[in-house]
Parts: structure tokens; sequence; C-alpha cells
């Protein structure tokens, strides 16, 4: 069974012109960035240090799928 993490809540984060930017938070890292991913196995969002942006999969759930691979045998 997969672990999924809650909805962390974004950042708000003020500039100069007194209008209120919000800035995501990674759900895995707990850092402010500026762009977030959804992983398409657990629905966790991730920063692009704690995933695989291009194929949508966090490193956790990378992890697991490599940990689910068959090792092959060395001849």
């Amino acid at each position: 069974m997969k672990e999924v993490s809650l909805p962390i809540e974004p950042v708000p984060k003020k500039r100069g012109d007194n209008s209120a930017e919000v800035f995501p938070k990674c759900g895995i890292c707990y850092s402010v960035v500026d762009e977030t991913y959804t992983c398409k196995e657990c629905g966790v969002e991730f920063c692009k240090d704690c995933g695989n942006p291009m194929a949508l999969v966090c490193t956790n759930c990378e992890d697991e799928e490599e940990e689910e691979k068959p090792k092959k045998a060395k001849k």
C-alpha cells in the first residue's frame, strides 16, 4: 500500500507592490519552490529535485518501481 501525503498549503509571499503571490511547497522536501508537479502514481506535489517532472513520478514512487523490477541474473 502506498503512503499518500496530505496536501500542503502553499506559502503566501508578498511582493513590493502589496499583491500576494503564492508559491507552492514540495510535498517531499517541504521546500517553497516556483513550480510543483503532481505524481501520477501517488498524487503528491513534488519539485524538480524530488522526482522526474517529465515522467510525472516522485522519488518515492521511482524507488518503489525499482524495487519491484526483477533483478537480472549476471552470467
